[in-house]
């Protein structure tokens, strides 16, 4: 791999760019719902606030999690003008949040070309980070390279593919339960739409699925694998990834305040989660607002000014971080809502890969984790590279999307051929070696 870069320059240095910023660095804005003048896209993509699709039918709060409340051939198709046009479906579908009350989501659903046996799905949990529902990547996948990279992928060994716009209608970036319980639910719908599109069924030809998240993406799957055993008991996982994790939200919340200062696009997202946290829990709201040293603004004005440098400098946001962790409100919704290892204990085998140096999280965090979920009985494979990068957390995730070890995990998981204990592994891309979790 190294070599392969060292004599691309021009290749590796725009791919990079591409793959390895998960961050959005866009102005946030929000909104709940599509506005009443909204119009439902037929051949081109509209942004969600435009879209009436997005806008669920009367009754939907009653529907169970996970019912398909409406379904449409994606208007604009998203591998199109590619070599090989794979077909894909949005699906908005009944969910719930962080507070356990219903909400939706939408779903957008691929099918490969030859369908692999065992036949397959993959739950790509897209690491979008925004507190901006246009960003959503039902939406974002027509003008964002990056998901289409990891999706081809998969969708190139014959695996149907499910996308979940997991923060939800409010873009709740860094709302754990409301990540979870929608990449849950989006398994579910995509499921009941396996007739429509062309996903074999039957108790002899049923779809094996597992998870798979970087970054922003591992929070989401990470949320979904320990809500499952209560939330989904219904649902039967074969294997899930998860990379560039960060379990502890506070300890990764500390971390950003400190990077954002020298980089822009980590006090971007910095922002984003404030704004994503605020938004799912209002009791919040009054602390952020106090702490940014702006009592006067209503939240609506936090989302449209927050994400502006002019109106709050990098040296008030670190500073607002820094009193806002330290109440006991935001503590309380930290550990409820962004820190993993106390909300259920995953059944799914599970492999976990970090850089050593990543910058967002510390490795006793990761090790923390595996130890909590392999003292309960999970089965859990942690890899963790060796890295001489500037930026470990951004090349870890395109070494993942470049290297073919993440595939190999989730087709072993899929030949059900991981069995069950846990271990670590230190050895670099392209020599992964299972242990534990491996062939057998």
């Amino acid at each position: 791999m190294h070599n392969f870069l060292r004599f691309f320059p021009v290749f590796a240095s725009t791919l990079g760019v591409v793959l390895a910023v998960p961050l959005n660095v866009s102005h946030t804005t929000i909104s709940p719902a599509p506005s009443p003048t909204c119009t439902e896209a037929t051949t081109t993509a509209l942004p969600p606030e435009q879209d009436c699709f997005y806008v669920p039918p009367n009754g939907w709060e009653t529907k169970e999690p996970g019912a398909v409340l409406r379904h449409r051939f994606a208007p604009q198709q998203p591998f199109a003008t590619d070599t090989v046009n794979y077909p894909a479906w949005n699906i908005l579908y009944r969910t719930t949040d962080s507070n356990g009350d219903p909400t939706y989501a939408v779903t957008t659903a691929f099918a490969p070309k030859d369908i692999s046996t065992p036949h397959a799905m993959v739950s790509f949990q897209f690491n979008y980070n925004s507190a901006d529902v246009n960003e959503s990547p039902s939406y974002g996948i027509y003008h964002d390279i990056k998901p289409k990279l990891w999706i081809s992928k998969y969708l190139q060994h014959g695996w149907f593919v499910n996308l979940p716009d997991f923060e939800g209608p409010l873009a709740a970036f860094g709302a754990g339960h409301m990540a979870g319980y929608a990449t849950l639910d989006s398994v579910r719908a995509t499921l009941k739409m396996s007739q429509i599109i062309g996903m074999p069924r039957g108790a002899d030809q049923g779809v094996r699925y597992a998870m798979y998240g970087y970054s922003g993406g591992a929070f989401a799957t990470g949320w979904a694998a320990e809500l499952q055993p209560t939330y989904a008991p219904d649902l039967h996982f074969e294997a899930a990834g998860l990379g560039g994790l960060f379990p502890n939200g506070t300890a990764t919340l500390e971390k950003l305040s400190k990077l954002q200062m020298s980089n822009w696009a980590w006090s971007s997202n910095l922002r984003s989660v404030m704004i994503g946290l605020g938004t799912m829990h209002k009791k919040i709201r009054e602390v952020i607002t106090s702490s940014l040293g702006k009592p006067e603004w209503d939240w609506n004005t936090v989302i449209r000014r927050l994400p502006q440098e002019k109106e709050v400098s990098r040296l008030d946001l670190k500073n607002a971080v820094n009193t806002a962790i330290n109440s006991p409100l935001v503590r309380n919704v930290l550990d409820y809502d962004t820190t993993l290892g106390s909300h259920g204990i995953p059944t799914m085998p599970l492999m976990f890969h970090r850089a050593d140096t990543d910058q967002l999280s510390a490795p006793e965090d990761t090790q923390e984790l595996k130890n909590v979920y392999c003292n309960s009985g999970a089965s859990v494979f942690l890899h963790v590279h060796p890295n001489t990068w500037d930026d470990p957390h951004f090349r870890e995730g395109l070494q993942a999307c470049l290297s073919e070890d993440i595939q190999t995990f989730l087709a072993t998981a899929f030949a059900r051929r991981l069995y069950p204990g846990c271990g670590t592994d230190n050895r670099p891309w392209g020599d992964h070696q299972y242990g534990p979790i491996g062939a057998r």
